[in-house]
């Protein structure tokens, strides 16, 4: 509602108040103790305001309290260990604050406590042990926090457990397999922690599981062959960063309610499954950084055929992996909703099929650092909506062609490091949307065109190392954003104009190893 300012303590005198909800304004102070005496009061939500001090002690004179929501405001200091003492407590969130200690053993131990959450704050210390035994808890949230030591093996008597939040700090050691007997768990997320060793094969039978986050740890050990068949209601699936090895399951294609994959980032092996395909609800398919190959193929790289099926697939990246394979012209089948096709680095040959044209709706195109060939195809202007193309390091042959100036919502464009020839198409000025032009380490020719001069809001252009001649325009001093501009080893001549002391937020300039007749002139102390 935008209101501000502090409680009044008046509040304390509604006697009758069983539902106070402020959620979402901009109240600042500590809260009244007057509202100590709101006796019938079961339902208190201040979330999402300014409030600051500590959480106050006389919450446990709140004999029907049963929801509590705290967070997302400014709480210091430790959690009262008066808060203990309320009985009627189902839901307790006192995350996105600042609060500091160890977390009370005590708290786990409210009767009648379903939910819990203490995430985002400065909390210490290691996690309590034994007092988890059976309880009505089902959604524990301590992640965010400065925990350390061990999971402890306890967390499995908590039978009734839905959802188990402890990443996002500092707690090593080995996940135990106690977890496994969380047979009703749905979300399990331990990511961004210290945690070794391999995951205990009793994770993947628990049948109601929807989330698995265990990304950026130490884990080891390979996936069981058996992975998908025990799993039918898993929908996302978070392993990248670890020291994972061995194949992907096949088996994997079983969960049929996947949505998201990530498995970058670690050491699998193997050919990619095209049985991948299967997942008819996949979103995101992460399977870059690791040593995959393409299942052998006359077709090229069969992935990308199998996933045709997957008309919900937005994100695929496929990055640095050793595929030795070619991009098949079923490329052009994968889904309309597509966004994201990252493949860098994946020993890729050939050429880009002209296929490409049926993405309309991507945004990412990265096959840099490859072994790509022929040349680039005039259907390239079919992916419209193109922010970010990257081809650069490949062998591509032939002229740019200028097609590629009628993607309007590009940003970043890298053809850097291949074998490209001819004069740089005039009409790439048209592009007034690019923030980085990296044409450097070809062979093009003639005169840098004058159009280019006038992508006023360009960052970095780089258009080194080419057989570029003639004089340097005047108009250079139009790029008044630019922080990076590299002219060097071409074959340009003239004098330097002074308009380039129009540049002032040059940080690296460069037009080295060309045959300007002045190479400094005075303004360029201005740098």
């Amino acid at each position: 509602m935008g209101l501000s300012g502090t409680l009044p303590p008046h509040l304390g005198n509604l006697s009758f108040l069983a539902y106070f909800n402020i959620t979402n304004n901009t109240f600042h102070g500590p809260l009244p103790e007057e509202l100590s005496h709101l006796r019938r009061l079961q339902y208190f939500s201040g979330r999402g305001n300014f409030f600051e001090g500590e959480i106050p002690p006389w919450l446990a004179s709140l004999p029907r309290l049963k929801y509590l929501f705290l967070n997302a405001n400014g709480f210091s200091g430790t959690i009262p260990e008066s808060i203990c003492n309320v009985s009627t407590l189902q839901t307790l969130d006192l995350s996105k604050n600042q609060l500091a200690g160890t977390i009370l053993p005590l708290i786990f131990n409210i009767p009648l406590l379903k939910i819990i959450n203490l995430s985002n704050n400065q909390l210490s210390g290691a996690m309590p042990s034994s007092v988890f035994s059976e309880s009505p808890l089902l959604d524990i949230d301590l992640s965010s926090n400065s925990l350390s030591g061990t999971i402890p093996r306890e967390l499995g008597n908590l039978t009734m457990l839905k959802e188990l939040y402890l990443g996002m700090g500092n707690l090593t050691g080995e996940i135990p397999s106690e977890i496994g007997n969380l047979q009703n768990l749905q979300v399990l997320s331990l990511t961004n922690s210290s945690l070794s060793g391999p995951i205990p094969l009793a994770i993947f039978n628990i049948s109601t599981i929807q989330v698995i986050t265990m990304a950026i740890n130490l884990l080891t050990g390979t996936l069981p062959s058996s992975f998908g068949f025990s799993m039918p209601n898993l929908m996302q699936l978070f392993l990248g960063v670890n020291n994972l090895t061995g194949p992907i399951p096949s088996s994997l294609s079983n969960c049929s309610q996947l949505t998201c994959l990530d498995l970058t980032f670690n050491s699998f092996s193997g050919s990619i499954p095209s049985s991948l395909g299967k997942l008819e609800y996949l979103q995101w398919l992460h399977l870059g950084a690791n040593n995959l190959t393409s299942e052998p193929s006359s077709d090229g790289l069969s992935i990308i055929t199998a996933l045709g099926n997957c008309r919900y697939l937005r994100r695929i990246d496929l990055g640095q992996n050793k595929l030795n394979a070619f991009l098949p012209s079923s490329i052009g089948n994968l889904s309309s909703n597509l966004k994201e096709l990252n493949m860098p680095n994946s020993k890729l040959v050939g050429g880009i099929p002209s296929e490409i044209s049926n993405l309309s709706g991507l945004i990412l195109f990265s096959v840099g650092d490859n072994k790509l060939s022929g040349r680039i195809p005039t259907t390239i202007a079919g992916i419209s909506e193109v922010q970010a193309l990257d081809l650069q390091d490949n062998k591509l042959q032939g002229p740019i062609p200028e097609d590629i100036c009628n993607l309007p919502s590009l940003a970043f464009l890298d053809l850097s490091s291949n074998r490209l020839d001819g004069s740089i198409p005039f009409c790439i000025g048209n592009l007034t949307s690019l923030r980085e032009l990296h044409l450097d380490s070809n062979r093009f020719t003639g005169i840098i065109p004058d159009s280019l001069w006038n992508i006023n809001n360009i960052l970095m252009l780089n258009i080194s190392t080419n057989l570029l001649s003639g004089n340097l325009s005047l108009g250079v001093g139009n790029l008044k954003a630019v922080t990076v501009l590299d002219l060097s080893g071409n074959q340009l001549s003239g004098e330097i104009p002074n308009s380039i002391e129009n540049l002032q937020n040059m940080l690296n300039f460069s037009l080295s190893h060309n045959t300007f007749q002045v190479i400094f002139p005075n303004h360029l102390e201005i740098w």
